[in-house]
């Protein structure tokens, strides 16, 4: 190697050159990554996105009502003692079905069966001194005065004598009407008193719904609307009935108002005190525009959707109504057969590239 001045210089010269091409190299490779990285992006942005759509359709759409109630009895009696004596019978149990004036229970009536004969023996005998001074007043043989004693002792003791009648005859304790006994209060051989309450009956057939409901419901419920129940007894049977009762007055410690549903319990499978759920039917909105309510988006109390017109999605704004199992009712923004994206409308925006995913 040469170690003068102008070989030095050559050698400083190379080192130029060198550094000169790495540079333009990476240069290069730069912009060519920069090219490949803004493809990539361009077609990440217009890649379309899959979606799934349903069609709006026309058809009935039902406004209700859903909440919890309570089965009651309509017809229930509490089956009490008109008069005193001991339980000699019982000839029903909790559980049977009893006929209107069906015997339930007997009470001792030797006692009673011998004050009536006391009471129609006394009466007999003031009966015929009833005649006697009658007919000795109509005789001038004897004052009014004892004609009228004679009338008032007769009209007395025949008014106990009916009354002794009466006793006896509620010692036969009878059903007021036909039903089913839930309750037996009593055991053979107990003193029952007067009031004392010896069954519970009730009608199955008279079972209502009570409901509770908040009081902005008030101007939406009448009575003939129908309403439809279940119970957790019988999951699979929707039973029919209809209000019946609309209280007009709103309960100020809840908010609420009452209202009873007449409910069809002809196959007697619904029992007193059971609890299920009911659903009101207040109004049927016939052929409107309907949609899935996976289409609707709804932002600050506005609503919209996105309709698909030349596989793009198209950010509709819809006026709404009722809601149902699903189902939402559109009055404003959307045709019959328009199709709305349910699936993939939150990661699009209006405007977007789309493609339908069939079902």
């Amino acid at each position: 190697m040469t170690v003068d001045g102008s070989g030095l210089k050559i050698l400083k010269i190379s080192t130029l050159g060198l550094a000169a091409s790495l540079a333009l190299i990476l240069s290069t490779t730069s912009c060519m990554q920069g090219e490949a990285n803004a493809n990539v992006d361009d077609s990440k942005t217009t890649a379309a996105v899959s979606v799934e759509v349903v069609k709006a359709w026309r058809g009935d759409i039902q406004q209700t009502y859903n909440t919890i109630t309570t089965l009651e009895a309509e017809r229930e009696a509490k089956i009490v003692s008109r008069t005193i004596g001991i339980l000699q019978k019982l000839f029903v149990e909790e559980g049977d079905f009893v006929e209107k004036d069906q015997v339930l229970a007997q009470l001792d009536i030797e006692q009673l069966n011998l004050q009536v004969e006391q009471m129609q023996a006394i009466l007999s005998r003031l009966q015929g001194d009833l005649a006697r001074e009658e007919s000795l007043f109509k005789k001038q043989l004897s004052t009014s005065n004892n004609f009228e004693r004679a009338k008032f002792e007769y009209q007395s003791q025949k008014a106990q004598y009916e009354l002794a009648l009466l006793n006896q005859r509620y010692a036969t304790i009878r059903a007021p009407f036909a039903g089913i006994i839930t309750e037996r209060s009593i055991k053979p051989g107990n003193l029952i008193k007067v009031n004392d309450e010896l069954f519970t009956l009730i009608d199955p057939q008279s079972l209502q719904a009570v409901i509770h409901l908040p009081q902005k419901e008030f101007s939406y419920v009448a009575v003939g609307q129908p309403a439809l129940l279940s119970v957790d007894s019988f999951p699979d049977q929707i039973v029919t009935g209809k209000i019946a009762r609309v209280r007009p007055k709103i309960d100020t410690e809840t908010g609420t108002f009452q209202v009873i549903a007449s409910i069809s319990n002809s196959e007697g499978l619904l029992k007193q005190g059971m609890f299920g759920r009911i659903e009101l039917i207040l109004a049927v909105h016939p052929q409107k525009i309907l949609v899935s309510d996976d289409a609707l988006i709804t932002q600050d109390n506005r609503h919209h959707v996105f309709v698909v017109r030349d596989n793009k999605a198209v950010q509709t704004t819809v006026s709404v109504d009722i809601k149902h199992n699903g189902i939402v009712e559109v009055t404003e923004g959307l045709l019959e057969g328009d199709q709305v994206i349910v699936t993939g409308k939150t990661i699009i925006k209006d405007g977007s590239e789309i493609e339908i995913v069939e079902t």
